[in-house]
């Protein structure tokens, strides 16, 4: 349910350029859609179709459905990060060109989950999304849940491609740390804290 749009709830704290916190959204399953267009606004901005609101289980079209329907109701008045991630890199690109199409602010991704991926993999399903898309792309590192750990220098190097972003769900702040160290030379890059036990 996505109610959580008047709800506090714990969310991600973020470094500049974005203030406030954003909320990890659940998908709606039983509410009508207009009843969540008519809720108001309490977030500085939302993450959507992520491992909290059920995208990786539901179906691409399912995806794009909610997408829409989040891009309608905030109309631009907050920032939306869209999670693009799936097990393949064409799947990923295809959902990131189209929640750029409804001019979301960001585009997220998990690793390839699934299948055991190595650090040449990994990069280049990055260099393929980053490249695809003029969007920001920010990686969402959760290793628990894709069985890959992302370095901090293998951060600093997709940074040096283009990569805008990591959202680390690690639940270490050491190596939230150690992804700022390695990406302070980067003005835009965000460095995003996604899990609620730190």
């Amino acid at each position: 349910m996505f109610d959580q749009l008047s709800l506090l709830q714990p969310c991600q704290t973020f470094l500049a350029p974005w203030s406030g916190c954003r909320l990890a959204g659940r998908t709606p399953t039983k509410r009508p859609p207009e009843t969540i267009r008519n809720q108001p606004i309490r977030k500085s901005g939302l993450n959507v179709v992520g491992a909290y609101g059920s995208g990786p289980v539901m179906f691409l079209f399912q995806r794009m459905q909610v997408i829409d329907m989040i891009t309608e109701r905030v109309d631009g008045r907050i920032p939306i990060v869209a999670h693009a991630g799936d097990s393949d890199t064409i799947t990923a690109i295809k959902m990131a060109k189209y929640a750029e199409e409804r001019r979301v602010s960001a585009i997220a991704s998990l690793t390839p989950y699934y299948y055991l991926h190595g650090r040449a993999e990994i990069d280049a399903h990055f260099h393929r999304l980053i490249d695809a898309v003029n969007s920001p792309v920010h990686l969402y590192k959760n290793p628990k849940y894709t069985n890959y750990c992302v370095t901090s220098e293998q951060v600093r190097a997709l940074a040096e491609h283009g990569l805008k972003g990591v959202k680390d769900s690690s639940t270490s702040i050491q190596l939230i740390y150690d992804l700022v160290s390695a990406t302070a030379e980067f003005e835009d890059f965000d460095v995003l804290v996604g899990s609620q036990t730190i």
